[in-house]
């Protein structure tokens, strides 16, 4: 399996399925090549990550890329045989040189049946919908518990976002939404990635940044409400493992989020909106309801 993201979704996922397969006595590894396949393409970068995904694939029956890039690889290195991959998130781009690419490998494996769409009108082939989960054996934390690990009392509306802290979780928002919302609601963000200095720059007093994976569970379980507001998402372990929970979900109305929940009763919905050639989102607040 490769995979160019240590943390977030396409990690969470990979690492689940690596166990699963092993239970099956299926070898899985997991090969992190962010390092190596960098986001650049060109016919020089290609033809050396190209050597390099084919000397890493040695000895094995099949390669497993996960996400776009990688996927981009594994057609340079490899043509139209012994590749399939996974399309976790809507796609940035569905330029012809991409699809022919993707249109190289034996599957394309599809997060939810939005990114399915985009790809298929595309002109991507042999497409199938294979939709994330988590493990039914995965304890429910105590909310309680949970709440006083944070130091979080109960006159306070603890909101949670987590993830990866990249643009394209839209973080940010949730951070905006503060402001508008009574001086009880605290907003914990819990992730890692390149842009922790910018959320950190404009995250106000009520606003807690960590980078610490051990809290991201404990966090979900005690929140009031889990706000999800990816703007490119194909799905949400974030929003998922909340509904394990118990914990209300709020997420944009977009890309294959919207498959997730059903609006007011398993989850709640915000809308993204388009004025003034400016994109924003639209949230009126959780429902009062959600403790």
């Amino acid at each position: 399996m490769l995979r160019r993201q240590r943390f977030g979704g396409t990690a969470t996922y990979t690492n689940l399925l690596a166990e699963s397969l092993e239970r099956e006595r299926i070898e899985a590894v997991v090969d992190d090549c962010d390092d190596w396949i960098p986001k650049e393409t060109g016919s020089g970068v290609d033809r050396k990550v190209a050597r390099l995904v084919r000397d890493a694939a040695r000895g094995f029956d099949l390669v497993h890329a996960f996400g776009y890039r990688t996927a981009w690889a594994c057609s340079a290195a490899f043509g139209r045989s012994g590749w399939v991959y996974t399309a976790h998130d809507v796609p940035k781009t569905t330029h012809r040189l991409l699809i022919e690419r993707l249109n190289d490998a034996l599957a394309g494996l599809c997060s939810s049946a939005a990114v399915m769409r985009q790809l298929g009108e595309a002109g991507a082939q042999r497409l199938s919908l294979a939709r994330p989960g988590v493990p039914s054996g995965r304890r429910v934390m105590d909310r309680s518990e949970c709440r006083a690990m944070l130091g979080a009392t109960e006159d306070v509306f603890l909101m949670v976002a987590a993830g990866q802290f990249c643009p394209e979780h839209s973080l940010a928002t949730a951070i905006h939404v503060t402001t508008a919302m009574p001086y009880s609601a605290r907003l914990l963000i819990s992730g890692k990635g390149d842009g922790e200095r910018a959320l950190r720059e404009i995250a106000n007093e009520r606003v807690t940044i960590t980078t610490e994976p051990f809290s991201q569970q404990a966090a979900i379980a005690a929140a009031d409400v889990v706000v999800v507001p990816s703007t490119v998402a194909g799905f949400s372990f974030t929003a998922v493992e909340a509904m394990f929970q118990g914990t209300a979900v709020v997420m944009r109305r977009t890309g294959g989020l919207g498959e997730i929940a059903e609006d007011h009763r398993t989850g709640y919905f915000f809308d993204t909106c388009v004025s003034s050639g400016r994109r924003s989102g639209r949230w009126a607040g959780p429902p009062a309801s959600t403790s």
